[in-house]
């Protein structure tokens, strides 16, 4: 049960994030603002995911691998398409979005949740200028 819960939810993920890569009219940029926004907002509006760790780690494990697995294959992609249009020159980015994604889930679970911090790692992983990627309100209130 536990398991088809987290798969529905990881399907809802995978759809919300296709539909933003889909969209001819976000640049690379907005696309990479709109994914990053939507996966803070959901790590805040789904709490009780996150507290699972501490109840119990192996199925904090399989949410956490279901979720690295989606957020990699878009992310893969994205800085992709980053790199073939000149945005990004980063040589190995298939291996730079996994241990993206694996280190921000890291230093999330040990306690740093600022999007603000996190926003800037992830910019100056990707190589691009700090600002670039453009918080929601929403995200910045959370730091306050």
């Amino acid at each position: 049960l536990v398991a088809e819960v987290i798969d529905q939810f990881s399907k809802g993920v995978d759809e919300y994030i296709e539909g933003i890569m889909k969209n001819e009219d976000y640049s690379f940029y907005d696309k990479l603002s709109q994914i990053i926004n939507f996966f803070f907002s959901t790590i805040v509006e789904r709490t009780a995911l996150m507290s699972i760790s501490t109840v119990n780690q192996g199925t904090f494990e399989f949410i956490r691998t279901r979720l690295s697995d989606v957020a990699i294959i878009h992310a893969k992609e994205l800085v992709l398409s980053g790199k073939k249009e000149g945005i990004i020159s980063i040589e190995y980015p298939e291996l730079v979005v996994k241990m993206l994604i694996k280190g921000i889930a890291d230093l999330y679970m040990d306690g740093e949740t600022n999007p603000e911090v996190l926003t800037v790692l992830i910019e100056q992983a990707l190589g691009i200028p700090k600002g670039r990627i453009e918080l929601s309100m929403s995200q910045t209130k959370q730091t306050e």
